[in-house]
């Protein structure tokens, strides 16, 4: 079986699914396709660039042979500014037509708890593309970063994982800060587990299985609703921050 883990930023598997990547890459073909090389992953301006691409991307190979996974291909978009175009859906449509995977795992572009739009503009690449495709050509999709999930994988391999994300070295300044979040996200999502496996572990990951048929139909819940409602709001905030700082450093400087 030949699977997919597409991420738009080197670090966004290894926070997500890096889990679930390991146990798949024990048994079967992986690959992985990073939209950007995160070149603009900082604030230290004289870092931007081609600079922090070639750091990011020897992250990402390092951490990937850590989980099992030798073959990391980038797409070259640039960091930040991940577009939809048919340039990128032709790059990506023809990426998939060589590769012919079974499995795709991509970021959630309709219900994500993470609503970075360079995540949303990959998801919704993705999505577009395995929607077009006749049903019987279509490889199986799932989504992570949603808060409508179908699946849950018990954490059985977090010390390899912590392993893997602490090669992304250069966003320290980001990852050190929310590593706990990791885990409560990862606790919360493990209360789905069956209860046998609860003297295992009690953290998971947690993926949706996507529907397009259902994705058309489907009605959420309260919860959902004021859930998207939050991630919006959190979207708005964050990117004036992000702006903000980034303004402030620029004149700085």
């Amino acid at each position: 079986m030949k699977i997919l883990f597409v991420c738009a930023h080197p670090d966004d598997l290894e926070f997500s699914v890096s889990n679930i990547m390991i146990s798949l890459a024990k048994t079967h073909a992986v690959r992985i396709l990073s939209m950007t090389q995160g070149e603009y992953g900082t604030y230290n301006l004289k870092l931007r660039g081609e600079k922090l691409a070639q750091i990011r991307m020897k992250e990402l190979r390092q951490a990937a042979s850590i989980e099992g996974v030798h073959y990391v291909t980038f797409m070259g978009c640039l960091d930040a500014h991940l577009e939809i175009n048919r340039d990128i859906i032709n790059k990506i449509k023809n990426y998939i037509k060589d590769y012919q995977p079974d499995v795709i795992f991509a970021p959630e572009c309709l219900y994500t708890y993470y609503p970075h739009n360079d995540h949303i503009h990959a998801g919704l690449i993705i999505y577009y593309l395995v929607k077009s495709m006749k049903f019987n050509k279509r490889p199986k999709l799932y989504m992570f970063h949603s808060y409508v999930n179908t699946h849950f994988f018990p954490m059985i391999h977090w010390k390899t994982q912590s392993k893997a994300l602490k090669t992304h070295k250069s966003q320290f300044w980001l990852l050190l800060p929310t590593y706990p979040l990791r885990f409560l996200i990862g606790i919360y999502f493990g209360r789905r587990l069956p209860r046998a496996l609860w003297a295992r572990t009690l953290l998971a990951e947690a993926v949706r299985r996507v529907d397009f048929q259902q994705d058309t139909q489907r009605i959420l819940g309260l919860k959902h609703r004021l859930f998207g409602r939050l991630v919006s709001k959190l979207k708005i905030f964050f990117t004036l921050q992000d702006l903000d700082l980034t303004y402030k450093k620029e004149k700085k400087n």
